[in-house]
């Protein structure tokens, strides 16, 4: 009970507060709770220190900046349902539209996949107000209430929320020729593929490549970075490459493909990827 109250709370002040003065005190927040939250700080700037290959003492204010970036987030998710297109025009920058557009044309929908980077959850309410229908597998989280709240935000912007595991309703948004978005940079299930990322042994869904080869829907990788004062959201063309006809080699070829992906989009804005814990094997 007492998050959902903590979260109900943050988004009234999110929304009742001058933006400028909602940032300066999640930055805030964020700097305190860096200091008290020593397992996710480790975390962070062990990351910090493969993606950066630094190991002086300014991994700590790199580190520090992906708090900060986590609060932003967490604000500007709360501050969602003020978003229209005339919001998107002012502040946003939008590059491969058309690689969605296009690959729609084709009937079989398509796999939006994007990573814990930027804002994820502002891409897919961008694209739902652009016009492009959008389904978004989103873990569930333990509070039902907290829950609750997550799934109103997402949903209260036109986007279909998908339960993580419901291969069926994932199948559906596919055959009705919509994005099926998801996030490709974190295992959640039983069902992974070890692969290197940044030199480190690192485990992947197996999820997106499966449904891309059962579906013939394509993989088109998405993020939207946070700028200065304004975002940028990259639209990517199709992850294509050639079929073996072995579905586990072709699981694992697809799925380094977008990891490579993944690589690079992280490497150009480290302290925007808010990734909490040891991504790699010991």
């Amino acid at each position: 009970m007492f998050s959902y109250l903590l979260y109900k709370l943050g988004i009234f002040f999110a929304n009742a507060l001058p933006f400028s003065i909602s940032k300066y005190i999640s930055t805030k927040i964020a700097d305190i709770y860096s200091l008290f939250s020593k397992k996710d700080f480790c975390n962070v700037r062990e990351n910090l220190k493969i993606i950066l290959k630094k190991t002086d003492a300014n991994l700590d204010f790199y580190a520090k900046e992906v708090f900060r970036n986590f609060a932003l987030y967490l604000l500007e998710f709360f501050r969602i349902r003020k978003i229209d297109k005339e919001f998107i025009e002012k502040n946003f920058k939008i590059i491969g539209l058309e690689n969605f557009q296009n690959e729609l044309k084709n009937g079989l929908g398509l796999i939006g996949l994007t990573a814990h980077i930027g804002n994820w959850e502002l891409l897919g309410v961008i694209i739902s107000i652009l016009g492009i229908k959008i389904n978004a597998v989103a873990l569930e989280h333990k509070n039902s209430l907290v829950n609750k709240i997550f799934i109103g935000q997402r949903e209260s912007m036109g986007l279909n929320v998908l339960s993580l595991g419901d291969t069926k309703g994932c199948m559906k948004a596919l055959k009705r020729n919509e994005i099926l978005a998801l996030v490709g940079d974190r295992d959640f299930s039983d069902n992974s593929i070890t692969l290197k990322f940044f030199g480190k042994d690192t485990e992947f869904p197996k999820g997106p490549a499966t449904l891309s080869l059962r579906t013939n829907s394509n993989i088109l990788p998405g993020f939207l970075i946070r700028e200065k004062s304004t975002f940028k959201i990259l639209l990517y063309e199709p992850i294509c490459f050639e079929r073996k006809g072995i579905i586990e080699e072709d699981i694992e070829e697809l799925t380094k493909r977008y990891v490579r992906v993944l690589e690079k989009i992280i490497e150009q804005y480290p302290t925007q990827w808010l990734m909490f814990r040891k991504f790699y094997r010991d």
